[in-house]
Formats: structure tokens, C-alpha cells, sequence
């Protein structure tokens, strides 16, 4: 556990490190362009027969104004919003203090670049950083969902060699993916059960499906995919054909094999078949009581997996009262 805490530490630091440092240079880009835009604008303003201590503040208004709602546009895509206006509001206003530094530089082309650069710079940068914010802060809001289960996890893609070898095989894999959220192998062993009866199975196949045959129920029989129940009711379950999902501890880190089974084996049966809602969230209470002894994360996902039911119905055990 040690070791994989200091590796998942030491990457987080590095990402970490590297954001800030990107951070900070699209930040530096922005003062040298709004030295360069105050300079600009104090020069008209006084050109314009402003006093000097006017022109001051007519210099930094608009880089004040920029910086603002720069900033502010930072903290709504953090939040996942794409904040279109305010960043629309921060590349009016740039473009407006360019237009004013190339009134000034005209007609010099040399001038009209120098004075160009450093705006369009800094507006590049900060389109580069929010983009990048903006991701981050959909794919954290995504997972977040997935762990809830509010939102499907997303299905393994297909490899492209297949789709271009053997197209129609593999839209009939993706398609019972879909459909019954099964594993590829899972799906191309119910084909292939057809399939040895009328004509070969794709030849790519004969390696992994064969040894899935065996462990896989009848299509008729797949409802949803089977998930791995605790060990205490391992033995009177059916064998399952999909792993549980990565059980982190609360820190983020991934649990050891040795704390997995440890935690499985503490948490009580899970409630058979016919179980109301109400049995299924006292099921849930006491996983979640057992997580938080062993310092586990308890995430929707588990829970739907531990009872053998699509996260959508672990969704609805929070309006359950008991």
C-alpha cells in the first residue's frame, strides 16, 4: 500500500505541478501584454487632453477589466459551465485594446506586429487554458456520476481491425454491448454459440471465445451482466463473468488485492431476488458502514454490483426511507 500511495502521489504531484506551471506562463504572457496595453492606452488618453492622474486610471481600466473577467470566466469553467459570455466580454475587450495599439502604430508594419503579438498571444493562451479546465472539470463531473450511479459507465471500445476485417461480426458485438452492457468476450461467445451451428465463427474469435463459452449462460438468460458478489455469498451464486470495479480507499488510492478481500469478507449477504427497496438500502447502510471501518470508497457502482442490479436502481435507494 505504501508503495502504490507514493506513485499515486508522486503523479498527482507531477500533474499537479505542470498545470501550475502552464498556469502561471499564460499568466506572465498576460502582464507583459498589459504593460504594453497601459502604456498604449496612458499615451491616447494623454493625447486625448486627459490630466495625468486620469490617464492613469483610464490606462488601467480596461486591463483591470480584463484580468476580472478573466478570472471570473476561470472559476465557472472549473465548475464544468463553459462560460461563453464572459469570455466572449474578455476577447471584446482585448481585441478593442489591440485596435487601440494599431490606431497608434500606424502605418509601420513592424510596429503593427509588435504591438499585436503580445494581445493575441495572451488570448490564445487563456482559450488553451480554459479548454483544458473545462475538460477536466466535465470528465471529474462525469466520473463522479458513473461512482453514483446516475450515469452508465462507458462500454470498451472495439478494435479498429476488427470493424475493417470484419464488420458485420463486430456491429452485432457492439450492438449486445449496448444493449445488455455485456463484456466484448461476453458477446462474442452468444454469437458464436449460433454461429458454430450455421457457419464458422471469425477466426480472430477462436482465441478467447472458446475458453468464455464455458462460463457464459445462454443469451435467452442474459438479462444484465453478472457482477461479483461478497465472498459470504460467493458459493450459493452464479459464477460471475464481469470483475468488480476498482475499490479505491477514500484518499483516491487503490486497495491492495489483500484489503479487497478483507473488505469483501467483512460485508454481510446481499438480500436475495425478491428483496424489497427497503431490505436493499439497509443493505447499502451496512456496506457503507463496513467502507467507512476499512476506509473504502463506497461508490454507487459498487453497491449496484454487490446486489446484482444496474446503477440506476442504486440511484433510487436514496428516497427510500426506512
Amino acid at each position: 500500500m505504501t508503495t502504490a500511495h507514493a506513485t499515486a502521489t508522486r503523479r498527482f504531484t507531477s500533474a499537479f505541478t505542470e498545470e501550475k506551471i502552464t498556469d502561471a506562463a499564460i499568466y506572465l504572457l498576460a502582464l507583459g501584454g498589459f504593460y504594453i496595453t497601459y502604456q498604449t492606452l496612458y499615451q491616447v488618453a494623454l493625447t486625448n487632453g486627459f490630466p495625468p492622474d486620469q490617464a492613469v486610471v483610464v490606462g488601467a481600466l480596461a486591463d483591470l477589466a480584463i484580468l476580472a473577467y478573466s478570472r471570473k470566466a476561470v472559476q465557472e469553467v472549473q465548475q464544468g459551465r463553459s462560460a461563453w459570455g464572459i469570455r466572449l466580454i474578455v476577447a471584446a475587450l482585448s481585441m478593442a485594446t489591440v485596435a487601440l495599439q494599431l490606431r497608434a502604430a500606424w502605418p509601420h508594419p513592424t510596429a503593427l506586429g509588435q504591438h499585436a503579438l503580445p494581445a493575441v498571444v495572451w488570448i490564445t493562451g487563456l482559450e488553451m487554458m480554459l479548454r483544458g479546465k473545462l475538460r477536466a472539470a466535465k470528465a471529474a463531473r462525469r466520473q463522479a456520476l458513473i461512482d453514483a450511479g446516475l450515469r452508465p459507465a462507458p462500454l470498451a471500445k472495439l478494435r479498429l481491425s476488427e470493424w475493417i476485417l470484419s464488420p458485420w461480426p463486430t456491429f452485432l458485438v457492439w450492438r449486445i454491448m449496448n444493449l445488455r452492457s455485456a463484456t466484448a468476450d461476453t458477446a462474442k461467445a452468444h454469437l458464436a454459440r449460433t454461429w458454430t451451428k450455421t457457419a464458422p465463427m471469425p477466426a480472430s474469435w477462436t482465441v478467447t471465445v472458446p475458453a468464455v463459452l464455458a462460463t457464459v449462460p445462454p443469451f435467452k438468460t442474459l438479462e444484465r451482466p453478472r457482477f461479483a458478489l461478497p465472498a459470504a455469498t460467493a458459493a450459493a451464486a452464479p459464477a460471475p463473468v464481469a470483475p468488480l470495479p476498482t475499490i479505491k480507499h477514500t484518499d483516491g488510492t487503490e486497495a491492495t488485492p489483500q484489503e479487497v478481500t478483507a473488505f469483501l469478507g467483512a460485508l454481510p449477504a446481499a438480500p436475495g431476488k425478491g428483496r424489497s427497496k427497503a431490505e436493499a438500502r439497509v443493505y447499502q447502510d451496512a456496506v457503507q458502514q463496513i467502507a467507512d471501518e476499512h476506509t473504502i470508497m463506497c461508490t454507487g457502482t459498487l453497491i449496484a454490483r454487490l446486489l446484482d442490479v444496474s446503477p440506476g436502481y442504486v440511484s433510487q435507494l436514496k428516497h427510500v426511507t426506512i
